[in-house]
């Protein structure tokens, strides 16, 4: 039988080698580390027009996308569940007028979220969707206007607030903002809720006060005159 040579054996790593080969390792690791810590995001924060509504006035709320980085970054697409107090706001729809030119927005109906029960929404919430087909928009680190929502103002109130949901529905849709990357959500804060003062109508508090008046006046011609005559039935 031919004799069995035996195999040469690669010799081991040295410890100059297995230091550098753990050094890569660390070095790959800080690197994802950081590129994950120092990737910049797009938030979403509402801007009013006015602070204070008068009662049948419309109110106007900004939403804006707003970078967080000292320079523009892009979206492909916004998704922002909104929510307001539906006895004191009423939401009328939408205004692109100055913003920053999407292709298609709005409060699409039949929402795969059970959101946008009516076009526009009625019940106190609702989901807006806007897209920058076919290319991509900047948002700016002083903010980018995606649209204006326009309310009504319906009864005073010293405060009533409007706010980004980071969530609702059911099954649940989610606030988002996907950047350059097709699918990938870049959004960072949600702003805090904004609000709202509604007053009475000028002249209107006082027109109810000339009412009053009048009303009780002739209470007390009646009683003067001995009037017996029973008050009409209350509707």
């Amino acid at each position: 039988m031919p004799a069995v040579l035996p195999q040469p054996r690669e010799p081991p790593m040295s410890a100059a080698q297995t230091i550098s080969s753990r050094q890569l390792a660390m070095a790959a690791l800080v690197m994802v580390s950081l590129a994950a810590s120092t990737r910049a995001d797009i938030n979403l924060e509402w801007r009013p027009t006015h602070a204070v509504a008068t009662v049948g006035a419309e109110v106007g709320l900004g939403l804006y996308a707003v970078s967080d980085a000292p320079h523009d970054q892009f979206f492909s697409a916004v998704q922002a569940i909104i929510a307001w107090d539906p006895n004191h706001l009423r939401l009328i729809g939408t205004d692109q007028t100055g913003g920053i030119g999407l292709f298609s927005a709005g409060f699409m109906p039949d929402d795969a979220f059970g959101l946008n029960e009516a076009c526009p929404p009625a019940d106190g919430d609702g989901l807006w969707a806007g897209l920058a087909f076919p290319s991509v928009l900047p948002a700016t680190p002083d903010g980018s206007l995606l649209a204006t929502m326009i309310f009504e103002a319906l009864l005073p109130v010293d405060e009533t607030g409007v706010a980004i949901l980071p969530s609702a529905g059911d099954p649940l849709g989610y606030t988002k903002v996907i950047g350059d990357v097709p699918g990938l959500n870049v959004l960072g804060h949600i702003g805090p809720p904004v609000s709202v003062a509604i007053v009475p109508e000028p002249g209107g508090l006082g027109l109810f006060m000339v009412a009053l008046l009048a009303v009780q006046g002739a209470r007390r011609r009646r009683r003067t005159n001995g009037a017996d005559s029973s008050e009409a039935s209350a509707c």
